[in-house]
């Protein structure tokens, strides 16, 4: 079995989210519950309000950009889908199409399925361009659904 995905997909999948979500978390209810006279800058209705946006605002991003990760590995009879829980086998010939795109510094992966699968219709996986790029020389099937 071929690795496809990064090293840092686990960070971004579960340490990061769990960092910002803890964190964050904790600095948002302290300065909800805090008492006005400790902490003078947070006082007012709308100073909370504003840090609890903020705080919402950054946990729906977290979620959407690093959470819904996929670990994913291949071999001859299909590829490896992975959320850290559980692992599914999905048929190339399942596969309606391969995409890629950048995220900052990273690149990402999109399989767009035929079918809607049990961890969803499209997959996104943060992968090594070395790897990628291995497997796509040993797997035409994935190769024919790879659109750049």
């Amino acid at each position: 079995m071929q690795r496809v995905s990064s090293n840092l997909t686990i960070a971004y999948k579960i340490f990061f989210p769990t960092f910002w979500y803890v964190f964050m978390g904790l600095l948002t209810g302290y300065i909800i519950f805090s008492d006005p006279e400790t902490t003078p800058l947070f006082n007012t209705v709308i100073a909370k309000a504003i840090f609890t946006g903020l705080f919402l605002f950054f946990a729906v991003l977290v979620y959407r950009l690093y959470v819904r990760f996929l670990r994913m590995e291949v071999d001859k009879q299909g590829i490896y889908m992975s959320n850290y829980f559980k692992t599914y086998r999905y048929p190339f010939n399942d596969i309606e199409q391969i995409s890629q795109s950048r995220l900052i510094f990273s690149r990402i992966l999109k399989i767009k399925m035929k079918d809607k699968t049990s961890l969803g219709r499209s997959f996104r996986v943060l992968h090594n361009k070395l790897y990628w790029q291995e497997c796509l020389d040993n797997h035409p099937e994935l190769k024919r659904k790879f659109s750049t």
